[in-house]
């Protein structure tokens, strides 16, 4: 299920849709997702789709008004608040902490020492 929800990461969520297509009612599907991963599927797919806005605010030029609606936010102003809730700062914010850090003269080993740094400093 979290392989579905992942490859349609752009997809409205609707739970009773999601219950339909695994042939179980919302409930049963509810109840064994949690058994199975300790959360909801909401849960789930809110983590993975603020995951790939981090990846695309640090790989591309895009804007948080175009990256809102690739992850799958209809709503940029949900997108912005789930986002700060999630690392703690707003989606531009981050993206001008990312590129300070990469900026920086301090030595990296790697460009993924980066991005954990910010990660990390904003993942609260």
């Amino acid at each position: 299920m979290q392989r579905f929800l992942d490859q349609h990461l752009q997809d409205r969520y609707s739970l009773p849709t999601l219950a339909e297509h695994f042939h179980v009612s919302t409930r049963t599907l509810l109840r064994r997702y949690k058994q199975e991963t300790g959360e909801s599927p909401l849960v789930h797919l809110q983590r993975t789709r603020m995951r790939r806005a981090q990846h695309l605010l640090e790989s591309t030029d895009r804007t948080s008004r175009q990256i809102h609606l690739e992850v799958g936010y209809r709503d940029h102003g949900t997108f912005a608040a789930l986002f700060t809730r999630h690392f703690g700062v707003r989606p531009t914010d981050y993206r001008a902490g990312f590129r300070r850090e990469r900026a920086s003269p301090r030595p990296l080993s790697t460009a993924q020492d980066s991005t954990e740094a910010v990660a990390h400093r904003y993942s609260g």
